[in-house]
């Protein structure tokens, strides 16, 4: 008998603090930020993100002028496209570069272009 009293007035205790009292809401509706705070930060993100949109736009845009294509050494690549976002070799000796802001993979065989696919 003396549990359910116990648990009663805890009950009650706690239906009283949370409907009658300022007491949660001042945890529950804290801010964690201010809006001064928080317009800036995104303010900055977006900027951030424009300018990797705009530097994305301007590799596609002067990779779009000038194509790679069957045939074409390491080299040859290398001076249009730049360096690959990665570099990956087999043990048969084929040789694959990736361009995540163009969109494309290169496979070299024997030093030579093999194959130019989108990713």
């Amino acid at each position: 008998m003396k549990w359910i009293t116990a648990l009663l007035v805890l009950i009650v205790v706690v239906w009283y603090v949370a409907t009658r009292t300022t007491l949660l809401d001042r945890v529950v509706n804290k801010d964690v930020m201010s809006t001064e705070a928080v317009i800036p930060k995104a303010e900055r993100a977006a900027a951030r993100e424009r300018a990797r949109v705009n530097q994305v736009q301007s590799v596609e845009s002067a990779a779009a002028d000038q194509t790679v294509s069957v045939t074409m050494t390491q080299d040859e690549v290398h001076s249009i496209w730049g360096d690959p976002n990665s570099k990956e070799k087999d043990a048969n000796g084929t040789e694959t570069w990736r361009y995540e802001a163009i969109g494309k993979k290169v496979v070299f065989r024997y030093g030579k272009v093999w194959t130019v696919d989108p990713l």
